[in-house]
């Protein structure tokens, strides 16, 4: 028998993971649009980057990447915005988000 409360947990265990992935991104300059996905995060990369394509690839040297928002859309609308998956392992999530603030902090 399945366990009732499966799906209200695990709502409850995304609403932790994009929270804690909005606060330590908000730290780190960037924009949140709050779409409400459980697995992603849509946000405006930070101001003096030039656009989300160079933006990853310079998280991408770092050891981290995300989804440029260009990939998303047929127009320049979306150059300076990314994707980023929250839905990893707590310590690979935290890890990852521990690159991006170091990433944008070095990139100062």
């Amino acid at each position: 028998m399945s366990d009732p409360n499966y799906y209200s947990a695990l709502r409850n265990k995304f609403k932790s993971k994009r929270r804690v992935a909005v606060e330590a991104l908000v730290k780190a300059g960037f924009q949140i649009y709050e779409s409400g996905s459980a697995f992603y995060v849509w946000a405006r990369i930070p101001k003096g980057y030039g656009d989300a394509v160079e933006f990853n690839q310079m998280l991408l040297s770092k050891g981290v990447a995300g989804v440029p928002g260009g990939a998303f859309a047929d127009s320049n609308e979306y150059q300076d915005y990314m994707r980023l998956c929250i839905a990893r392992e707590d310590d690979v999530l935290h890890g990852a988000l521990e690159k991006i603030q170091n990433a944008v902090a070095e990139g100062k």
